[in-house]
């Protein structure tokens, strides 16, 4: 426990960092005062409660898999993402940290948790994500089908008897318009990875 504690020391009062401590049973021993805060509409008391009962059904495993992990090497941390209620029906994105903590036997005694709500970065990057495939979309079919519409043309051209120098204005068109194709073609990929 004394290689967490300055961190619990320096962060206790921390406005945007969440610091929690399990015990092996996963019920909280140390909640700092901003987590307290945020999440007191599950309980006024959290300590001694278990610490599911803050977050989402489906994230009890990775947060039991991560606590497994990280209680077999005393220099792990381990990354998790959690969903915890918001106190409105909904959900609130978390990120975390867990590193495990020993006696002086080097026995495992609990986990010590740093986590901060990624809720706003995580509604950005889906908005970005929208814009991204609506993007893609216009890349690969928007402006994809003139380009395509026109190279239809000029192929047809081809087979017509064109004035003498139009066929070579012709071939050098169509370099151009097959040109921009790839550009076209390989933005939309690009948009798409």
């Amino acid at each position: 426990m004394n290689d967490v504690l300055p961190i619990i020391k320096l962060l206790e009062h921390a406005k945007h960092y969440y610091i929690i401590c399990t015990d092996l049973e996963g019920k909280y021993t140390y909640i700092n005062p901003s987590y307290a805060r945020r999440f007191s509409h599950v309980n006024q008391q959290l300590t001694g409660q278990p610490s599911h009962v803050t977050m989402h059904a489906d994230d009890y495993a990775a947060v039991a898999a991560a606590g497994r992990q990280c209680l077999q090497d005393r220099n792990l941390l381990i990354p998790v993402t959690i969903r915890k209620h918001d106190g409105n029906g909904s959900y609130i994105f978390t990120q975390w940290e867990f590193k495990g903590i020993f006696n002086e036997d080097n026995s495992p005694a609990g986990v010590f948790c740093l986590g901060y709500d990624v809720t706003d970065f995580i509604a950005e990057l889906s908005k970005k994500n929208v814009l991204l495939e609506d993007a893609s979309f216009r890349q690969s079919h928007v402006l994809r089908r003139p380009v395509a519409n026109i190279i239809g043309v000029m192929n047809l051209m081809k087979d017509y008897q064109l004035p003498e120098g139009v066929a070579e204005m012709l071939e050098l068109l169509m370099a151009d318009v097959l040109e921009l194709d790839t550009i076209v073609k390989s933005l939309a990929a690009d948009l798409r990875r």
